[in-house]
């Protein structure tokens, strides 16, 4: 009995001690980029502005690291990415999560961990100085849990999660991250910053189920992307 139980309390405390191939904030803001590989390239020439994918293609198993190389990573650029308003963000992608069954559900063992950072173009005029230069810049993402909605979806969410996660791998950030690219990032007269790229990085990550066959699985990620004027 007493070894049940202790089974029982060990993994309730997987999701929360190994974060099984989740990133939290700090570590995805020391991500390298560019990122190690790239799905797939939205080129954004002309309107409607928008790229949706799925990466990867089938759920595999995961070492639970968490690491750059364990997410998919999609690239935007273009026209659409200049004076207008921008949306990414990652959510679950075609892997189906069953109904909750004999007590248990699934839909909390399911996490959607993305990141966007943008590759940004910054000119310094003052006078007869002229300067430019590149660099990547993090600007946010989110980790997100599922939980079941009134008509008993499987949604997931950043505020599911945060007051079990010591690590802080889960329930941070913003479920879609929105960008006002009408405007320099920083509004001063004499520096003019742009975006010249921007990756979006996603990773669905399972402990305690998954379609690999494994305890814990990398399924097929949903990786999001709009701009409008």
């Amino acid at each position: 009995m007493k070894s049940t139980t202790a089974a029982a309390a060990l993994l309730f405390m997987l999701p929360t001690t190994t974060c099984w191939a989740q990133a939290s904030e700090a570590e995805m803001r020391a991500f390298p980029m560019p990122p190690p590989g790239i799905a797939a390239v939205s080129t954004w020439a002309t309107e409607p502005y928008y790229g949706y994918f799925t990466a990867p293609s089938t759920s595999r198993s995961t070492p639970g690291a968490g690491g750059a190389g364990d997410y998919s990573y999609v690239l935007y650029t273009g026209n659409g990415l200049h004076d207008t308003t921008g949306v990414f963000w990652g959510d679950w992608g075609t892997t189906p999560i069953p109904p909750p069954s004999s007590g248990g559900d699934n839909c909390g063992h399911s996490h959607v961990s993305y990141g966007v950072w943008g590759y940004v173009q910054r000119q310094i005029d003052i006078l007869w100085i002229h300067n430019v230069t590149y660099e990547w810049t993090f600007l946010g993402g989110g980790g997100l849990s599922g939980t079941r909605d009134a008509s008993g979806r499987c949604v997931h969410n950043t505020t599911v999660g945060a007051g079990w996660s010591p690590d802080g791998r889960f329930g941070w950030g913003q479920s879609a991250m929105a960008f006002d690219l009408h405007q320099p990032l920083h509004p001063v007269w004499y520096e003019t910053d742009i975006y010249l790229h921007i990756v979006v990085g996603v990773l669905n990550a399972t402990h305690g189920w998954g379609s690999c066959g494994a305890f814990a699985c990398i399924e097929p990620g949903y990786i999001l992307g709009y701009a409008v004027p």
